[in-house]
């Protein structure tokens, strides 16, 4: 279940007015382009990481993800969404979106707790979300926000916000968007939510669309879950990992299954995958274990993993990390 709706990536379009050649320019590194996200409903989360890192390098924005965030009303969000707006109450919202989280975003966990005052709604990361966190982090506390506001027809003024980075240099930002005060440092993305705007009956609420859209929702999640079983996509990550770097070429690993490179690349497409995005994902968990804990030079690495210069590691590493190697290992030196 690697993927994520492919709506927050048609918002970005939208909201930087990007062309389909300027969407493909961004979407360079993995196996869509923009007519696919136009058409199709998922996309591999990967894929969105890459095109949100090179998003962020080419049109810097520190309030991307609160502008995209603001402008994802609740139906934005297709049947999730209707049905979180036809729910009886605030409540049984948050409830179905804690248990359907994984039908538009693959790689989150939605953990719902009872407090003294209402509850408390944590977002656990179940994937690296590296320099995507905060925009991501963003935009999941507007889409919550838009819902709350949605039913109860008013500003969500009394609940608290917390976001797992250090108070960005621009947090002023944040009061323009967020209605209820902003914490930072945080453990999780969480969301507190007092009980006065839980008990709140929704004016959206309709039994029979309620019942029928959590039918649907429960068939989408059953069959993401058969889906997610990808015996090609599994058996490429294994082949490629099970030696030390440089990483196996796509032919051997198609000899490996005794079918032709074509049959391969059809496999992997229909498990929603490939295999540079898989090389790729590899590559960037050894460079990062020998940044981290050897003491290769960085020339070292880049010629263990297979880069013929120094300069085509740095480029490539700078799109998966957002920064440099040698300031990646200066960040975490003190982890060694």
């Amino acid at each position: 279940m690697q993927h994520i709706s492919t709506i927050y990536a048609r918002f970005i379009c939208r909201e930087l007015q990007l062309s389909a050649v300027e969407a493909d320019r961004l979407l360079c590194d993995s196996s869509l382009q923009y007519g696919d996200i136009s058409a199709q409903p998922f996309m591999p989360y990967p894929d969105f990481f890459s095109f949100l890192r090179r998003v962020q390098a080419q049109y810097p924005d520190e309030s991307l993800g609160l502008k995209v965030g603001l402008k994802l009303a609740p139906a934005a969000l297709g049947e999730l969404g209707n049905a979180m707006l036809c729910a009886p109450s605030v409540k049984d919202a948050l409830m179905l979106a804690a248990a359907m989280v994984h039908i538009h975003a693959a790689y989150f966990r939605l953990d719902v707790i009872k407090t003294a005052q209402g509850i408390k709604v944590i977002f656990i990361e179940l994937a690296d979300l590296g320099s995507t966190q905060r925009f991501q982090t963003e935009v999941m506390m507007l889409l919550s926000q838009n819902l709350i506001e949605a039913v109860v027809g008013g500003n969500f003024e009394n609940g608290k916000f917390f976001f797992p980075y250090e108070k960005p240099k621009q947090s002023i930002n944040y009061a323009e968007y967020l209605h209820s005060p902003c914490y930072f440092s945080a453990s999780h993305g969480a969301i507190e939510i007092p009980e006065q705007y839980l008990s709140l009956q929704s004016p959206f609420f309709d039994p029979v669309i309620w019942e029928g859209l959590q039918l649907k929702l429960d068939q989408q999640l059953k069959q993401l879950r058969k889906d997610s079983q990808s015996p090609f996509s599994d058996h490429v990550r294994r082949f490629l990992s099970a030696q030390p770097p440089p990483l196996l070429s796509v032919t051997e690993v198609a000899q490996s299954l005794n079918i032709t490179e074509r049959s391969l690349s059809r496999h992997l497409k229909t498990e929603g995958s490939s295999f540079s995005l898989i090389r790729t994902r590899i590559l960037k968990e050894y460079a990062e274990f020998y940044l981290t804990q050897s003491d290769l030079t960085i020339d070292a690495i880049a010629c263990q993993l297979g880069y013929k210069d120094f300069s085509s590691f740095r480029r490539a590493f700078k799109l998966w990390f957002a920064c440099s190697p040698s300031q990646f290992r200066n960040n975490h030196s003190d982890n060694r």
